[in-house]
Parts: structure tokens; C-alpha cells; sequence
């Protein structure tokens, strides 16, 4: 029976075509790279290949943007044999080539251990150039070209049903407001969804972390993405040898020395600059809390901002990933690479890790970031359970996070390690009127806002040292980096730094 197909119920059926054939490129890669991947439980797979169809609508919108428009405006022409055969020469133009790097890059994969981006196109860590990589895959999967000639022949038997439907044509206003509806879905549907930033490369790994994120992206839109980004520049001041003989930067520690498994606590300060505290800028009366703290800790003194902005200084502190060019670490297509950080290097160790960041979830990607550096789990202002209450906030105040936050440190099991990110010393500098009325001010709103977060850290510290893990607990107290400096000695980001653990009190 032929049933009447509206031009938009066509364009629904020829995506889903498009569709079809990137959840199929999915499979196959899962199933040729399955060892690479950490051979993963088979919920972790379900839960990869759902989120990767997230990032397939995008591409298939993306690239398939025109072949929308000319579904969808309202020409009468759009009946006709010799419009259909255009539909369908810019349907298999921009999808057979989608189809074939994304096949091509299941076989690619070994090689890099990552979807492949734009610098892996043009250069190689081997130093081959991908042309020569290509052809050792073809010569080596020489099955990749029937499996290809295989899903080409399915598309077009499949989109062949498609053009012998007979075509009902709404009334003109009908065309004319499905269009302009179209415009906003799919501009939603490139960006994938209505957060706050764009979908991208960093994100796929807060799903199942960098592990699995090769199964949860597809090669079009790495290469896109990728491509979009500016280039990571090519530093070469000196050979290696000679920097390793001015400035050696590895420690080989006593192997004999046995290793503590203590809890590693990093509470993350936002914008605190040494100008703030008198345990550096003797005079400051912003944080006596940090001040008395410092006195039984380890106080860095020189110690250095890497940026200006979170999304730079949280990478550069739990990673010692700096920014080294124009685009933060976290948005650049490097993310993809599986980095070293706190919560890797304690994981193999037995440790339970969690990242805590009271503001929006999504906000500057720090959720995806904590996948892709290997953190269990992530703890934004969606899980805190009255979240509804600073949704017209920055996020939620430190005094009240903070003892959120101890509560899921009394939670999990030891040895764990957690990042704790504060951010009331944010603009807008928002604080209560009790707490502005009690709290020392300065010659910037961020003094307020410093003093509330002290007082939030005593508060916490009050809290944790009745906890059985505190004895058996390193904290690390790092600014993110600088605020607004009003005396020009600080000038060149100098920012506060203390170790600290029940264990250095005499």
C-alpha cells in the first residue's frame, strides 16, 4: 500500500537513513576496537551507544543542512522528477562521505587511540603522514571496501522506497510555518540541545569517561569541531636534552619509601589572589581562618596563576595542564587525549573520586573535564537537593555547599580523593544582608565575598575535623587564579597555595 508522504514526513525518513548509518559505523567500531577500549561491561556500552546519538543528530544537522532547506521551502517545483533526483544527489554527496571516514576511522583508530581530528590529518606523532597510514589500513582491512559497497547498496535500496511514495502538499501557510519551525529545531539540534554552551569534544567524556569516548563521538564531528579550533602552536625553544640539563623536571622518589593511602582533599578557591590574605599580604584582614591555617600547614609563597579564568586554572591545578594557547585545554580538540590528573594517578591506587562544583552543571564543560581526567563521579548544582532555590544565582553560596560537600565526603569509602570548587568570591559578589552587615569590606566587592568564603572554610574544617577521615586527610587550598588586583605588587597573578594536614600539627 503507498501511503501519502508529506515533503517533511520524507525529510524525517531520509535522516533517519542517515541516522541508521552512523548508529551501524558505531557498532562496527565498538566491535573491531573493543579491546583497545577497556573491553567495557555491557552497560556501559548501551549507555555509550545512547549517548552517542546525541552527537550523531548534530553532525547529520549539521552537514545536512542544506538537504533540510530543500526539503522543507515551499517551492512547486519540489514535486517534480528532476527536483527529486537533486534531493537525492545532495543526500548521498554529503552522506557517503560521513559513511566512509567514519568506517575508515574504525580502522584508524589503533593507531591513535582517539577519533581522528584535523592534526591528525596533516601530522602524525610516527611522523607518517596519514596518506600512508590510510593505505596500510587498506591494505590490511582490505574488508573495510565490501563492507562500505555493502551499507551503499542498503542506503540507496533503502531511499528507493522513499522516492516511490506518492507526495501530499499542504496548504502554502502550513509549508511556510513548517519551516520557520524547522529553523530553531535544528539549529537546536546542531548544538545539541538546549544547555548553555554547544556540545563538544570534551563532552562526550562525562558520560562514561575518555575510556569510552571514542564510541560516543563520530569522526564528522570530530573533525569538525577539531578543525574549528584554533592550532596548538609548536613550541620548540631548545632541544630536549639541553632543557633537561638547565631545568631537570623529574623526581625519582625512594623506592623503598612505602605509600600512605591517605584522603586527598583539593578545595579549589575561586579568583583568591595572595593580595587577599594576610598570610601573604601581611595587613589583609579578609581571611584570618586561611591565615591560622597556614601557620600549621605548608605556605607557598611563590606560587603563580596560569590564566584568568576558571575553565584555564581548574585544568592547569588537578591536570598541570597549561594554558598554552589561545583556547582553554578544556574546549580544544587535546581534551580527547586521556590526561593525567589527580583522580587518574589515584585511581589504580584503589582510590573513590568525586569532583564538587556548586554552580550549573555544563558550566564551562568542568562535568565533561572531570570525565575525561578520570573522576568517578560529578556533584553540580542539579544534585544538590535544594538546587531549585539558586537557580536565579551563580550557583550556590560556600557556606552552604561546603557542608553539602562534607556530607558526601562522610559518604564515600577510603581512600577517596575529592576536588571541592568554591564560588561566592565570583561576580556578581552576591551576599546576603546579614552577612554583608557582618563581614569586613574593602575597595572592591570581591573583599565581602573573600571574607564569606573564609568563614565558610572554618565552618567546613569545624565540620570535617569530627569525621573519621579527617585525621587521614591532605588538604590542598588552591586559588583557580587571580581576582581584580588593587595593588599593582600583584600584578604578575600571584595567587595562594597551602598544603595542609592534621598530621604537620605539633
Amino acid at each position: 500500500m503507498k501511503l501519502k508522504y508529506t515533503f517533511l514526513q520524507l525529510l524525517f525518513v531520509r535522516l533517519g537513513i542517515a541516522l541508521g548509518v552512523f548508529t551501524f559505523c558505531r557498532l562496527v567500531f565498538l566491535g573491531v576496537n573493543y579491546h583497545l577500549l577497556g573491553s567495557p561491561a555491557m552497560l556501559q556500552v548501551l549507555h555509550s551507544l545512547f549517548a552517542g546519538m546525541r552527537f550523531d543528530v548534530s553532525s547529520i544537522a549539521t552537514f545536512n543542512s542544506l538537504l533540510i532547506l530543500l526539503h522543507l521551502i515551499p517551492l512547486k517545483t519540489r514535486s517534480k522528477f528532476w527536483y527529486q533526483q537533486l534531493l537525492k544527489l545532495v543526500f548521498f554527496a554529503v552522506n557517503l562521505p560521513l559513511l566512509f571516514i567514519n568506517l575508515v576511522d574504525t580502522f584508524s583508530f589503533p593507531f591513535f587511540l582517539q577519533r581522528l581530528t584535523v592534526q591528525e590529518i596533516f601530522i602524525t606523532e610516527t611522523g607518517k603522514s596519514f596518506s600512508t597510514i590510510f593505505f596500510a589500513i587498506l591494505e590490511t582491512h582490505w574488508y573495510v571496501i565490501p563492507l562500505l559497497l555493502l551499507v551503499v547498496w542498503m542506503m540507496m535500496k533503502i531511499y528507493r522506497v522513499t522516492t516511490k511514495e506518492n507526495l501530499h502538499t499542504p496548504k502554502l501557510f502550513i509549508q511556510a510555518f513548517v519551516l520557520l519551525l524547522a529553523v530553531p529545531c535544528v539549529v537546536i539540534a546542531i548544538r545539541g540541545g538546549l544547555q548553555y554552551k554547544p556540545i563538544s569534544i570534551v563532552q562526550a567524556a562525562k558520560y562514561e569517561g575518555s575510556k569510552l569516548s571514542p564510541v560516543i563521538l563520530n569522526t564528522p564531528f570530530s573533525l569538525l569541531h577539531s578543525a574549528l579550533a584554533p592550532a596548538v602552536p609548536d613550541f620548540n625553544y631548545m632541544p630536549l636534552e639541553e632543557a633537561k640539563a638547565i631545568y631537570p623536571c623529574t623526581y625519582l622518589g625512594n623506592a623503598n619509601d612505602s605509600f600512605k593511602r591517605m584522603n586527598v582533599v583539593v578545595i579549589l578557591l575561586e579568583s583568591f589572589s595572595a593580595e587577599y590574605t594576610g598570610a601573604l599580604n601581611p595587613g589583609m584582614r579578609f581571611t584570618p581562618f586561611l591565615d591560622s591555617l597556614s601557620k600549621h600547614g605548608l605556605l607557598f609563597t611563590h606560587c603563580y596563576a596560569n590564566g584568568k579564568s576558571s575553565i584555564e586554572g581548574v585544568p592547569s591545578v588537578l591536570s598541570s595542564m597549561p594554558s598554552y594557547y589561545s583556547l582553554p585545554f578544556i574546549s580544544s580538540s587535546q581534551s580527547l587525549y586521556n590526561n593525567t590528573s589527580f583522580a587518574s594517578l589515584l585511581k589504580p591506587l584503589g582510590y573513590h573520586t568525586a569532583f564538587l562544583y556548586g554552580s550549573y552543571n555544563g558550566t564551562m564543560e568542568f562535568d565533561s573535564y572531570a570525565g575525561s581526567a578520570g573522576y568517578d563521579k560529578y556533584l553540580g548544582l542539579n544534585e544538590f537537593p535544594e538546587h531549585k532555590k539558586y537557580e536565579s544565582d551563580w550557583g550556590i553560596d560556600d557556606i552552604n555547599y561546603l557542608k553539602y560537600a562534607k556530607g558526601q565526603l562522610d559518604s564515600l569509602q577510603q581512600p577517596f580523593h575529592a576536588t571541592l570548587f568554591t564560588l561566592s568570591s565570583h561576580h556578581p559578589f552576591k551576599l546576603s544582608e546579614h552577612y554583608q552587615n557582618i563581614l569586613p569590606k574593602g575597595n572592591h566587592p570581591i573583599y565581602s565575598t573573600i571574607a564569606f568564603t573564609d568563614l565558610a572554610l572554618r565552618q567546613f574544617f569545624e565540620a570535617a575535623s569530627k569525621s573519621s577521615w579527617y585525621s587521614n586527610t591532605v588538604f590542598l587550598l588552591c586559588g583557580d587564579h587571580t581576582g581584580p588586583f588593587q595593588n599593582k605588587t600583584y600584578w604578575a597573578s600571584s595567587t595562594f597555595l597551602l598544603c595542609y594536614t592534621r598530621l604537620t600539627e605539633s
